[in-house]
């Protein structure tokens, strides 16, 4: 088959995470689930109240052999911050949803980038990365890979704009799972904005990781594919919701601007 294409796996953690993810046996399992032979199986940690704690269970998993190492959200972002041409401020209204993200795609080595959050896995077992590298290599228009998303069952097909087997070509992009060439998300490309990411939770208070890809990739005519082989799932470690909802003017604009972003993104796929 010749040489793999080298690839580095990120995996998340926050407060309401750290300690069921690093239970034994937890973490290890999530990155294998992926059948691929990762450069480096990254743990991230951020945003907890007992950073001691947090990194005495992150070194336990390492010894056991689940990952390879961690990375504190917080000692690296100075450095992911600059490398992107961003400020702490244009991130501080929704930081920690953006905060790790950024390191992530900012500290990966190797020729690609994966990050699965932390509360998301793969249904079963399956070699999805080595497919999606070939696929992405296609053509520089393909900007982003996923497998199906497995809580949403028939939105990749309703979404796509054609089908090429097994890969559903569609626009648009989400945080929880992608895979993508890291050179290309290493860089300053984070500071654009489109209509059609008003589509994104919290849009009206600020700019989260995944609506600054999302316009990026809007802006620049670039596609997601997803595998229809296999699907992940979404099950959060804590009960309710995470996102701020701002106040009632925010969210009425929000309400008007996602209705109008999706106009614009069905009107886009007409096109297509």
């Amino acid at each position: 088959m010749g040489e793999r294409s080298s690839v580095d796996c990120y995996i998340d953690c926050w407060e309401g995470s750290y300690r069921k993810l690093l239970a034994p046996g937890i973490l290890g399992e999530r990155y294998a689930r992926h059948c691929y032979p990762f450069a480096r199986r990254v743990l991230t940690i951020n945003n907890v109240d007992d950073k001691h704690e947090a990194l005495g269970l992150a070194e336990a998993a390492i010894a056991r052999g689940e990952c390879d190492e961690y990375i504190v959200v917080a000692d690296e972002l100075p450095l992911a911050l600059k490398r992107c041409e961003l400020r702490l401020k244009d991130i501080a209204s929704l930081m920690h949803f953006t905060d790790f993200l950024l390191v992530t795609v900012m500290t990966a080595k190797a020729d690609f980038v994966l990050h699965v959050a932390g509360d998301v896995q793969l249904v079963r077992p399956f070699d999805w990365v080595s497919g999606a590298i070939a696929k992405l290599e296609e053509s520089p228009q393909f900007f982003v890979a996923n497998p199906e998303i497995g809580d949403h069952p028939g939105w990749s097909e309703q979404t796509a704009l054609r089908f090429e087997d097994p890969y559903w070509v569609s626009c648009g992009f989400s945080d929880q799972c992608f895979l993508g060439v890291t050179a290309r998300y290493a860089a300053p490309i984070y500071n654009q904005w489109n209509l059609m990411s008003y589509r994104f939770p919290m849009s009206t208070i600020g700019r989260i990781f995944e609506a600054r890809v999302d316009a990026y990739m809007h802006n620049n005519k670039l596609l997601r594919i997803t595998d229809s082989r296999v699907a992940y799932e979404h099950k959060p470690f804590t009960e309710g919701s995470m996102h701020h909802f701002g106040s009632r003017r925010q969210r009425v604009a929000h309400k008007f601007l996602k209705q109008a972003g999706e106009i614009k993104q069905g009107w886009e796929r007409r096109r297509h």
